[in-house]
């Protein structure tokens, strides 16, 4: 099996599934697309009679004693198996579907090839939790005029309300992470004070359980078929935005972005800036760099697990002024000081991995 480079944790595997034919090469999977044209083969030409296509396909993913495998050939997990086993460092047990994987829930729809993920039992479990499993919902998990700057912190604070807060919030950022990207913001604005945390703040965060219990059920989903023009399978794209100045402490800028592959997201950030901003222009390019950044690295995932980007990533954004800087360079006295990132976008553009485009 092979090890990611990007990705240290999976391991995958690609052997030719057509008799015959030879092995398959990095050629194979990264410049001819094999995976993007995957057409049953007969049974009397298969090698692994259990799998239909012309690549036989194992990714295994490790997390501490936490192992899950997808696959198309069940020849090639059993092969796994008897090799652990041989080894005999490892006692590893089979214990079905990959259904349940670190408290996220995945459906899979053989037909349409559907990848689903949510994590309702877990909201489930934390909404009794916290006595909240009968709230009513309510739509956003944070108003838009919300100010948690305004509310008064205690010098000395209360060491209880702290640690159920601190609580609290590590189990929303389980959620925001792994399956509700929509909590990014909120739970980037909350976790500015966990040390210093009063009820108020408390009540904030039982705010985004309310808005848990309306948005349960929905689930992430992936699905090549449902991409529309101009977008294709497989085919990654960003979507980027900042605000300017909106943190009233320190006057740093919040950035958001989303990266999406087959109809749905994968990656997701919302954070403050780490330097002032001192316009719209600039807080849109440190936005559009650090979206970039995660681009780059995603491109590279893609490519290891067979899946190479043959255009470059669609990046939208929708300040005019950032997306001339980027596409331009074009530098004058306000905008020097900018220039390392407006140089480090124009260089992925030159090399053909980003093609930054306004937001319709």
């Amino acid at each position: 099996m092979k090890q990611l480079q990007t990705d240290e944790c999976v391991f995958t595997r690609y052997v030719s599934n057509i008799i015959g034919q030879p092995s398959l090469t990095n050629e194979d999977l990264l410049v001819n697309g094999k995976f993007l044209n995957m057409e049953i083969v007969p049974m009397q030409m298969r090698v692994y009679r259990s799998c239909s296509h012309p690549v036989a396909a194992m990714i295994l993913v490790m997390y501490v004693d936490n192992n899950g495998i997808r696959h198309n050939c069940e020849e090639l997990v059993q092969e796994f198996e008897k090799s652990v086993k041989q080894d005999g460092r490892i006692n590893l047990q089979r214990e079905g579907e990959l259904d349940w994987f670190l408290s996220v829930r995945y459906t899979y729809d053989k037909i349409t090839g559907a990848v689903g993920c949510s994590q309702e039992a877990y909201i489930d479990r934390l909404l009794v939790k916290y006595g909240m499993d009968n709230a009513n919902a309510c739509k956003l998990p944070m108003n838009p005029g919300s100010d948690l700057d305004s509310l008064p912190v205690l010098d000395t604070p209360d060491k209880i309300v702290v640690h159920a807060y601190a609580a609290l919030i590590g189990e929303l950022l389980y959620i925001a992470i792994n399956t509700v990207s929509q909590l990014s913001y909120s739970m980037s604005c909350l976790t500015r004070y966990m040390s210093k945390a009063t009820p108020a703040h408390l009540t904030y965060a039982k705010v985004v359980l309310r808005y848990l219990v309306g948005i349960k059920k929905r689930q992430l989903t992936w699905c090549g078929q449902r991409v529309s023009l101009p977008h294709v399978l497989g085919e990654i794209l960003g979507f980027v935005d900042s605000s300017w100045a909106d943190d009233k402490n320190n006057r740093r800028s919040s950035m958001a972005y989303y990266l999406f592959v087959n109809n749905a997201t994968f990656s997701w950030r919302a954070t403050l800036s780490q330097i002032i901003a001192l316009s719209t222009t600039e807080a849109e390019l440190m936005a559009l760099a650090s979206c970039c950044c995660e681009i780059v690295w995603a491109r590279k995932l893609a490519l290891e697990l067979g899946f190479p980007q043959l255009k470059p990533t669609d990046v939208y954004e929708d300040n005019t002024g950032c997306i001339a800087l980027a596409n331009h360079m074009h530098l004058r006295g306000r905008s020097k000081h900018i220039a390392l990132r407006v140089c480090f976008i124009q260089k992925l553009i030159q090399d053909g991995l980003i093609n930054v485009k306004q937001c319709p």
